[in-house]
C-alpha cells in the first residue's frame, strides 16, 4: 500500500513493546530500564478491555462447584414439583420461598421450567469443564465470566440504568 509523502507508519496499538527482559512487579520497570509509564506514553501499549486470567485448575474447581449447585437445585425443584402435583399445594415448611406460589395453579409448570433450566446449565457447564485444556491459562472477558457464572447476570434494573 502506498503511503502519502511525509506520513510515517502508525504503530499498531494492539502490540506490546518488546522488552528485553522480565518485568519487575515492584518497580514497574522492565529490566532494560523502560518503565510501564514510558511504555504508556509511546501510544503502543493499550489494554483492550478488562480481562481476568484463570488457570485451568481454577476453572475446573469453579465449574465443579457450579455443576454440583445446579444438580442439587434441579433435584430440589423436581422433588418440590412431585410433592406439589401429588398433594396440590406445598407443605407448610416449604412455603417460605413465596407464600403465594403454592396457591398458583401454574406452580407445577414453573417448577418444571426451573428443573429444565438447572439441568441445561448443568449440562452446559459440564461440557465446558470437560473441554478445558490442562495446564493452560484462560483470559476471560465479561461474556466468558457470565457464561461460566463468575459474574452476575444483568437484571432489569441494571439494564435500565
Amino acid at each position: 500500500m502506498d503511503r502519502l509523502p511525509g506520513v510515517s507508519k502508525v504503530p499498531d496499538v494492539h502490540q506490546m513493546p518488546k522488552a528485553r527482559g522480565r518485568s519487575s512487579a515492584k518497580t514497574g520497570a522492565f529490566s532494560n530500564g523502560d518503565s510501564f509509564a514510558a511504555c504508556l506514553n509511546k501510544r503502543c501499549c493499550v489494554i483492550n478491555g478488562f480481562r481476568i486470567e484463570m488457570t485451568a485448575d481454577e476453572l475446573i474447581r469453579h465449574l465443579d462447584a457450579r455443576i454440583a449447585h445446579h444438580g442439587a437445585a434441579a433435584s430440589e425443584c423436581e422433588t418440590k414439583r412431585i410433592r406439589f402435583e401429588a398433594v396440590g399445594s406445598l407443605p407448610e415448611d416449604e412455603e417460605s420461598e413465596d407464600p403465594f406460589f403454592g396457591t398458583w395453579p401454574g406452580y407445577g409448570a414453573e417448577l418444571e421450567r426451573r428443573v429444565d433450566g438447572h439441568k441445561r446449565k448443568e449440562a452446559t457447564l459440564t461440557f465446558l469443564r470437560n473441554h478445558i485444556i490442562a495446564h493452560e491459562i484462560y483470559r476471560l472477558g465479561e461474556h466468558d465470566l457470565r457464561l461460566l457464572e463468575l459474574w452476575p447476570h444483568r437484571s432489569a434494573v441494571d439494564i435500565d440504568r
